[in-house]
């Protein structure tokens, strides 16, 4: 499936500016406030995909768990820049992994891809 990557960000960048960001959030941001920035969050069966917005990028980003991937780590599918295109991804990635894993997905800012694990 097609997969946008808009930030220029790296794992490695967002590794560190996630962390500053993070406390930052921890420190005064509110519940309902964090909770803005949610846009859909699925719990299946055997995955959660969750799509919101992330400070640390600047765009909604939408991400999978499950142990069928990743050493059961979240995979970032995907990044769009509107609350409304991130509704439409968000169920666009949803009916894709209810009709089953592929072989192989990738993280668009580890830009790596993980095999399905057995």
């Amino acid at each position: 499936m097609k997969q946008n990557k808009l930030s220029e960000q790296t794992a490695v960048n967002l590794g560190f500016g996630g962390l500053f960001n993070g406390f930052g959030e921890m420190m005064g941001e509110s519940e309902e406030e964090f909770n803005k920035r949610g846009v859909k969050n699925d719990k299946e069966f055997n995955f959660t995909l969750d799509t919101a917005y992330a400070s640390d990028t600047g765009y909604f980003e939408t991400a999978i768990i499950t142990d069928k991937y990743n050493d059961g780590n979240w995979v970032i599918l995907d990044e769009c820049k509107t609350r409304k295109q991130a509704v439409k991804m968000h169920t666009k990635w949803l009916k894709f992994f209810k009709k089953g894993f592929p072989e192989t997905i990738k993280d668009i800012h580890l830009d790596e891809s993980f095999d399905l694990l057995t």
